[in-house]
């Protein structure tokens, strides 16, 4: 009498297990889906850091912004991520700050609608304005992103560079 497994099924020599069974084609297939969204979800990632950064540049140093593009692809900003295993993706890097910057005042007024009363825009630091800037003009002109991940990416981004409240303060906004 052979052992039995789960479910009483008969699992002598002869037979064979589910689990030495190949994925079925449809299983295969799912994870290629899960693993190609996954990618693209941290290219995706490592792309608005790099913009949150690129547009903290241009607003300290006033560079041009093709001249922010290329360190952050083929200059030492390129070595730095990709040493910490972050790549980033150009189309999208240069798709977010080309539509941005000639909207910028616009999104300004935008964020501007939604701080208390009293509460200057200049008066944001830096960062927050362009990780609020970044991230209203993902939501009013690019959408490919659903709103809630897209707000969810952009307070998570905000984790990497504050722990106060700046995080709260950018889910709010």
């Amino acid at each position: 009498m052979g052992r039995t497994g789960n479910r009483g099924k008969d699992m002598t020599a002869g037979d064979s297990d589910a689990q030495d069974q190949p994925p079925s084609p449809q299983h295969t297939e799912k994870q290629v889906e899960r693993e190609d969204l996954r990618k693209k979800l941290q290219l995706r990632t490592a792309t608005r850091l790099m913009v949150v950064q690129a547009l903290y540049e241009i607003e300290q140093t006033g560079i041009e912004p093709q001249d922010v593009e290329k360190n952050f692809f083929e200059g030492p900003l390129n070595t730095y991520f990709v040493e910490r295993g972050l790549q980033g993706d150009r189309d999208y890097f240069r798709e977010i700050i080309s539509g941005l910057l000639p909207k910028q005042e616009e999104i300004d007024d935008r964020i501007r609608q939604f701080l208390a009363q009293g509460w200057r825009f200049e008066r944001l630091e830096s960062v927050v304005r362009a990780i609020l800037r970044a991230g209203t003009y993902e939501l009013w002109f690019m959408a490919d992103v659903p709103t809630p991940l897209l707000i969810n990416a952009y307070v998570s981004l905000t984790h990497s560079f504050f722990q106060g409240r700046e995080p709260q303060f950018v889910n709010a906004v």
